[in-house]
């Protein structure tokens, strides 16, 4: 080849990668950009504005008409360039005289060592899988869900689709009624009569800020409130999550009862996903919020802040029991009980007894009485758990370990993660050489729940396995 072929050739390879560069720059500005009116960057995997925030950065790409992560944008142009530097590679081996069966071995190889008949991308915080000869299709090796022994051996089913196509009428009352009828009684954090609670709104998109965190913030959680620590929806609770934090930022910028509101129900959601969310960081940063609300005028002392600090005060002491700490919450002033007492005003009393108990009050001083049998008749399995818990705390016993083991091991029981301390703690009462009924039975009981529990948390599978030697040995 001479000289002046080379030089004709040589340069013929860049114009590709400047091509790409240029179809990069053509991006358009994230969502979140364009609705704060702020300047977008464009990089990948997410613009400057997004990565300061930890928000997901997405744009609306207009030849699919849908929302696109540029995570999925990154990912395309990393498989794109890897298979320059293939090609390259190859290219460069074949000059060199590499023989032809070189690369077959290689690709024999490859196949190997990294299953290559399933291909996914990450879009819209899930996997979409794409075939096995998908030309833009990105190997992943943290998901490859393709045979029975691993869909059974994964924590949950993997979402397949999108949130959004996912919220009919059907999904939408699901999920708003399993919300209000586990914890809207105990945590009264927003009106139950808000008109996107009640009815399903024709498209998301069009909610307000305030009221589009609300509600999937509302779908997120109850995601995790299903029986037994059915783990189904969890994946769905992430997303609706993220879709969430877009607006984060911009709720809780100002001091007023939504900001108070928001910061509650992202601490609500860590009570089931601690991985996602500082729930101590949360509780004081909505302490901080609702005593400048307080100190306001009048107007804004309304009945709606008195339940809010209610729920701060339980989230609070909840954290504080599980984990044998202060809470650092003003004490409620203790109130006469109606003859029909709501959920929020049991659990405050029983977190108020508890923490009576942490600051060194005897055991004489505290006294459920009366408060068991109004519990009972209200029906909550968590304020049911509450108490229990509150009953092993005072006068921990076999007989209260047996009580509370049963209560988490019941099929309506909702966990959380805080389950599997008091599950531990309540599991030592049956880990001595005794092998008599109550001791197999508070064993078997202890496994069934922390089992439960690892299904979400995989730190309760040490607790277990602590559990499953005393119970061996």
């Amino acid at each position: 080849m001479s000289p002046a072929a080379t030089s004709d050739t040589a340069p013929a390879e860049e114009p590709k990668v400047a091509d790409l560069d240029a179809v990069l720059q053509l991006l358009p500005a994230c969502r979140r950009c364009r609705r704060n009116k702020r300047r977008c960057d464009i990089r990948l995997p997410a613009c400057l504005n997004c990565s300061r925030v930890g928000a997901e950065c997405i744009f609306f790409d207009h030849v699919s008409k849908e929302l696109l992560p540029r995570t999925y944008i990154a990912s395309l142009v990393d498989h794109l360039r890897a298979l320059e530097a293939t090609s390259a590679s190859a290219t460069a081996g074949a000059t060199a005289g590499a023989s032809p069966s070189a690369p077959t071995s290689t690709s024999t190889s490859t196949s190997l060592t990294r299953p290559a008949e399933h291909h996914f991308i990450h879009v819209h915080g899930a996997y979409r899988y794409l075939g096995v000869r998908a030309p833009l299709a990105v190997q992943d090796d943290r998901i490859v869900i393709s045979s029975p022994e691993l869909r059974a051996n994964a924590t949950c089913p993997p979402l397949v689709v999108p949130p959004q196509s996912l919220m009919g009428s059907g999904m939408h009352q699901f999920l708003v009624s399993c919300y209000l009828e586990t914890l809207h009684g105990l945590y009264p954090v927003l009106d139950a009569a808000l008109v996107y609670l009640t009815e399903p709104p024709t498209s998301l998109s069009d909610l307000a800020a305030s009221e589009s965190f609300m509600l999937h913030m509302v779908y997120s959680i109850a995601c995790h409130c299903l029986r037994a620590n059915d783990c189904q929806l969890v994946l769905l609770s992430d997303s609706f999550y993220r879709e969430a934090l877009v607006h984060a930022e911009k709720i809780t910028a100002e001091l007023n009862l939504d900001a108070l509101q928001a910061v509650l129900l992202l601490a609500l959601r860590s009570l089931f996903d601690a991985q996602n969310g500082s729930l101590g960081q949360q509780i004081a940063f909505a302490h901080r919020l609702e005593v400048e609300l307080g100190a306001r005028e009048v107007e804004e002392s309304t009945p709606a802040l008195q339940q809010l600090r209610a729920s701060i005060f339980c989230i609070g002491n909840q954290v504080a029991s599980a984990l044998d700490r202060p809470s650092g919450l003003v004490e409620w002033e203790a109130t006469a009980f109606s003859d029909k007492p709501d959920g929020s005003q049991l659990l405050c009393h029983l977190y108020r007894v508890q923490s009576s108990f942490r600051r060194g009050s005897s055991f004489d001083e505290l006294h459920l009485d009366g408060v068991e049998q109004k519990i009972m008749a209200h029906g909550s399995p968590l304020l049911v758990a509450a108490l229990n818990e509150t009953r092993f705390l005072l006068e921990p016993n076999v007989d209260s370990a047996m009580q509370l083991l049963s209560t988490y091991a019941s099929d309506n029981m909702i966990l959380n993660v805080f389950t599997s301390h008091w599950t531990y703690k309540a599991a030592t009462f049956f880990l001595g050489d005794d092998l008599d009924k109550a001791t197999l039975q508070g064993r078997a009981l202890a496994q069934k729940v922390l089992e439960r529990c690892a299904l979400k948390w995989p730190n309760a599978r040490a607790l277990q396995d602590s559990v499953n030697v005393y119970s061996s040995g």
